[in-house]
Parts: C-alpha cells; sequence; structure tokens
C-alpha cells in the first residue's frame, strides 16, 4: 500500500528540496524497503529515464544507494541521518540568507551611526557545511588569520583558501604545541608541508594551545580560527573525527585569545617566505634588472600568463618588486620589472 496520502510527509521532503517524482520513490521504498528500477517504474507509471534520472539525483543527495549487482536493486540509507543532512544543510541555506540580510541591514544602520556589536552565532554538527563556512569567512578576510590547534588534516582542506588570501596579502600566523598532537608526528614539518604554498609564520609553543572540553560525555578538544579583528571561529574534535564547527563576531575574545597566545612560552618560531616559484620569479628579476617583460618572465618560469600576473601583483603589493612603463619605438609602451630598491 502507497502512502501518497499522507501529506505531511510529501510536503517535508518537498520541503527539503525532493520533486514530487522522487517523493513518490521515498515513500514507495519506505514501505518495499528495496526495489529494482523496473519495479519501481511500474508500481509509480514513470518512464525507464524519469525513473533513473530521479534515482540518480536521490543517490547523489545520499538518500539512497544501490548494489553493483544487475538488475540493480535500490534501497534506504538511513532516513534518520540522510533527512538531517539535508534538513541542516536547508537550515545553512537559509541562514546564509538571513546573515546577508543581517548584514545588509548592519551596512545600512552604520551609515546612519548605529553601532553594530556583533553578529549572529552559527553552529553546524556537519562538518562539511562548517568547511563551507571557513572557506567563505577566509575568503573574506581583510587583514589576518590566526590558526590554533587545527587537526591536521582540517589544514590540508583550508589550505586552497588560505592560500588565496595569502594571495591577497592577508598575514597567516599558526600557532600549535606538540602536546596537542600525537607525540609520534612531527608537527613542524607537516604544517610545513601542508602550508608549503604560502607565506606563514608557524610559532610552536611550549604549553598546549587548544582547550579540552565536554561534549557527549567525552572529553575533545577545540581549535581556533581567528580572522580579522572580531571574527570568532571554534571546531570540536579529537583525533581525525570532527563533531562541530561554530563561531560569532566578539573583538573582546579575539583580543584576549591574541594575548593569552603572546603569554605563551614560544619555543620556536619559523616564517615560510614565499612559494619556491615566487623566489625563482624573484631571482630572476633580480638578475636581469629592468628588462623583463611579463612573456619574457613566463618564458623563463614556465608560469602562464594569468597565474604570472596574480604572482607579480602580489610581490608589487608586498613592496618586493617595482612595475615600470617604458615608451618604445614600435607599438604600444612595454612593462617591465625590477627588484625594489630598500
Amino acid at each position: 500500500m502507497m502512502i501518497q496520502n499522507n501529506l505531511q510527509l510529501k510536503f517535508f521532503l518537498n520541503e527539503l528540496g525532493l520533486s514530487d517524482i522522487q517523493t513518490n520513490i521515498y515513500q514507495y521504498l519506505i514501505l518495499q524497503n528495496s526495489r529494482t528500477i523496473n519495479q519501481i517504474k511500474e508500481k509509480l507509471n514513470l518512464s525507464y529515464s524519469q525513473t533513473i534520472n530521479n534515482l540518480n539525483i536521490m543517490q547523489k543527495k545520499g538518500l539512497i544507494d544501490s548494489g553493483n549487482i544487475k538488475p540493480k536493486i535500490f534501497h534506504l540509507i538511513d532516513p534518520k541521518t540522510t533527512l538531517q543532512q539535508l534538513v541542516e544543510k536547508k537550515n545553512a541555506y537559509y541562514n546564509e540568507k538571513i546573515e546577508k540580510i543581517d548584514e545588509e541591514i548592519k551596512i545600512v544602520e552604520s551609515k546612519k551611526g548605529i553601532c553594530i556589536r556583533d553578529i549572529s552565532h552559527y553552529y553546524y554538527s556537519d562538518i562539511s557545511l562548517g568547511v563551507e563556512k571557513f572557506y567563505r569567512l577566509i575568503r573574506n578576510a581583510k587583514e589576518k588569520i590566526i590558526l590554533s590547534s587545527l587537526p591536521l588534516h582540517l589544514m590540508k582542506k583550508l589550505e586552497p583558501a588560505l592560500k588565496e588570501a595569502f594571495i591577497e596579502g592577508i598575514k597567516i600566523e599558526i600557532y600549535y604545541s606538540v602536546l596537542d598532537y600525537d607525540s609520534q608526528i612531527n608537527c613542524l614539518e607537516e604544517i610545513t608541508r601542508i602550508f608549503k604554498r604560502i607565506r606563514v609564520n608557524i610559532i610552536e609553543i611550549e604549553e598546549k594551545t587548544c582547550q579540552r572540553v565536554g561534549f557527549n560525555n567525552e572529553i575533545i578538544n577545540n581549535g581556533y580560527i581567528l580572522i580579522d579583528k572580531g571574527l570568532f571561529n571554534s571546531i570540536g574534535f579529537l583525533g581525525n573525527n570532527m563533531f562541530y564547527t561554530q563561531g560569532f563576531y566578539s573583538e573582546s575574545i579575539i583580543s584576549q585569545m591574541i594575548n593569552m597566545f603572546q603569554l605563551k612560552t614560544i619555543v620556536r618560531q619559523v616564517e615560510l617566505k614565499y612559494p619556491k616559484i615566487y623566489e625563482r620569479i624573484i631571482q630572476i628579476i633580480e638578475e636581469n634588472e629592468g628588462l623583463l617583460k611579463t612573456r619574457d618572465l613566463s618564458k623563463m618560469t614556465g608560469v602562464g600568463g594569468t597565474k604570472l600576473k596574480e604572482i607579480l601583483r602580489f610581490l608589487k603589493n608586498e613592496g618586493i618588486i617595482d612595475e615600470i612603463t617604458k615608451n618604445s619605438s614600435k607599438g604600444r609602451p612595454g612593462i617591465y620589472y625590477s627588484k625594489k630598491k630598500n
């Protein structure tokens, strides 16, 4: 017996982004546990293409799965887990819209002279959504990003966004202690390897940098991402398991955290200057003072035009090189590069 009359379930599934056909398939699989493509097609009076296309969409959403044997048999993945994930993604979508509206309101209010003190708190138990949030916040950074006692696998995930921030001139600092990690891990070597494409200041602290907090009757670690002067973000983790991410705006907490870091005992401090290709470009420019155009640099380094322009813009903004325009007897003026003199 179908449960097509269950309008509440149908409405709920529609709200989560399922089409009417997908809703009917889902309800059918609730009752029948598992079915082949042909069984679903015949029962719901669908064409083959309608059936397989919607099953593929539902599989990508993580709602259903199938085995490798033929004919393929489709079955539901634990509804409590999968539907909860869809709910969280939907909430994240709405929260992002609300945040944008909230920010627009605050911009208008700030222009009117109204004091703005904080922004909305966010919390995700779905780590993929939390990492997406970190990406957005990092990409919107204006001055400085501080990472403290984050799990190494999270650092790897954030590296592309941090590289973009580095290219835009954002200062990046990483605080860590060997007490935060497995004693068998060479922390500095691992962190250096992860961020080899980025200019970053790595600071090893003698004392433990991560805090211990209670979560679901278990003691876990709390790591931090501090962005600019007020964006405080934390993540709860234990080993390779991450449990939640959260954050809010608080200039006072950011200030307290920075003061806390400054009171710690520094074991060593390593600054990764520039990625190798940046150093190579600087060296070539210095050796050919004011004689090379972008095209020449591209040939000598093997770096393509768009990527090279991005690096040159960064080095110019950092005050490492100068851009010189020279008139030419033929055609347009040429742009050349030289090492900036101290």
